[in-house]
């Protein structure tokens, strides 16, 4: 459910205007991304979550709360039964001036994202928005309702010690040990980089640069590549498999298949390979 404010035609300019406020139940982890063109404060209220910006991934529990600028490429998902969210959106001088402050929303970043330690006070501040939706004074009520949003997450964000927008290389060289054990576990079954992506917590398209940026190849040719190299054991090791049942065992859709990656990666069939091995034996 989400209310749209209209823009005031007439008088004195509000330091802080709402465009809209609503609340949503989060039952997917496939949804669009969003981009839009004004402030927000997104609150997750009951359940939990995920974040998704810039290739990252940030977990939503109850108290999470997200600032984000104008024009901040994102997307939600639920992480379990259902995650529950409020938001408020909206722009103004005022908001301008507070993320330009020297002690202001970090000025030089698009978005933070803090707990509430006191919840649920930004999300009740959020919610009663709505208690002034047919007021006729209902803009300049929630300007101020928003004045006090902003000073109490920037207070927080403050107490909290900053934001936890970037995943330190500490926390990348995690992800990327969690990925080759989970992929070295599972050579077995096919390449499944969606589940692996899901079970770290992070977008497919992240995993993948993860693995761009530190071994130059994409995670399902990582993965291949594991599997080429556990074949190529079992051919050596296990004289009595046939190359079919050792197709089979790395979880290749058929022999053809499994060929065709084997020669590509190595240069040679799979019955080359094992017979030449054994010559040189």
């Amino acid at each position: 459910m989400y209310i749209k404010f209209a823009p005031k035609p007439n008088g004195i300019p509000l330091p802080l205007l709402a465009c809209d406020v609503g609340y949503q139940k989060l039952l997917r982890t496939d949804y669009e991304p969003n981009c839009w063109p004004f402030y927000q404060f997104v609150c997750c209220y009951k359940g939990e979550g995920l974040y998704l910006t810039q290739g990252q991934s940030f977990p939503l529990t109850e108290g999470s709360v997200i600032f984000m600028k104008p024009g901040v490429h994102h997307q939600y998902a639920k992480n379990g039964d259902a995650c529950f969210v409020s938001w408020v959106s909206f722009d103004g001088f005022l908001i301008e001036q507070l993320c330009q402050s020297s002690s202001g929303l970090f000025a030089d970043s698009p978005f933070a994202i803090i707990q509430d330690r006191t919840h649920p006070n930004l999300h009740l501040d959020i919610m009663s928005v709505f208690e002034h939706a047919e007021d006729p004074f209902a803009l300049e009520r929630i300007s101020a309702v928003l004045y006090r949003i902003a000073i109490e997450f920037m207070l927080q964000l403050k107490h909290n010690g900053g934001s936890a927008r970037i995943p330190d290389r500490d926390r990348q060289e995690k992800r990327l040990e969690a990925a080759i054990n989970w992929m070295k576990q599972n050579v077995d079954a096919p390449a499944d980089i969606t589940q692996l992506a899901e079970k770290l917590h992070i977008s497919r398209q992240h995993l993948c640069r993860l693995f761009q940026q530190k071994f130059g190849v994409s995670t399902k040719e990582y993965m291949t590549k594991l599997k080429i190299l556990q074949a190529q054991k079992d051919l050596v090791e296990f004289a009595e498999k046939s190359v079919a049942d050792v197709a089979e065992s790395l979880g290749f859709v058929n022999t053809s298949h499994f060929a065709r990656v084997f020669k590509q990666v190595t240069g040679v069939s799979p019955n080359a390979f094992r017979e030449s091995f054994f010559l040189r034996g």
